[in-house]
């Protein structure tokens, strides 16, 4: 895939996510937003727990915020592991759904992976339709179904 293959035809950045409590509130904030419903029916929803389990699994050396014109509209935390790039977190913000952000933020993750002649991977709650729909569109594939989750990973 080449950068004009981009569904995001506007300016857009990457932007580290820093430790500052504004840019954690907001992460957390779309995470409860966007992964509580596919939590809690599985394992009910821990407030508490939840904001421990943001804070010590998605680190901000990690993450990265989209902006497009100036605007956040996302966020990402890839991993670097020895299998490859780890696709930890795709968070966009709600109000910006099917704009093409998620596309974007994983195309450029596979142009980075290509380079690399890495494979990426992530995990994916069964019941996330149209994230499970966005990763088959880029070519991921099932590797091995779970309970609740499906692990997909991308070959270069």
């Amino acid at each position: 895939m080449q950068p004009a293959d981009f569904p995001v035809t506007e300016p857009w950045r990457w932007q580290d996510v820093s430790a500052a409590s504004g840019d954690q509130q907001c992460l957390y904030a779309w995470y409860k937003s966007l992964l509580r419903p596919h939590i809690e029916p599985i394992y009910g929803w821990d407030e508490t727990f939840q904001r421990q389990r943001f804070t010590e699994d998605y680190l901000p050396k990690d993450g990265e915020f989209l902006f497009v014109r100036g605007r956040q509209v996302g966020a990402r935390f890839v991993q670097q592991t020895k299998e490859g790039l780890h696709l930890k977190l795709l968070l966009i913000d709600p109000r910006h759904h099917r704009g093409g952000y998620g596309r974007l933020a994983v195309s450029e993750l596979q142009i980075t992976a290509s380079l690399k002649q890495q494979p990426v991977f992530l995990s994916c709650f069964r019941s996330n339709m149209s994230a499970i729909k966005l990763y088959r569109s880029l070519g991921f594939e099932t590797e091995r179904v779970e309970p609740h989750f499906l692990q997909m990973r991308w070959h270069t």
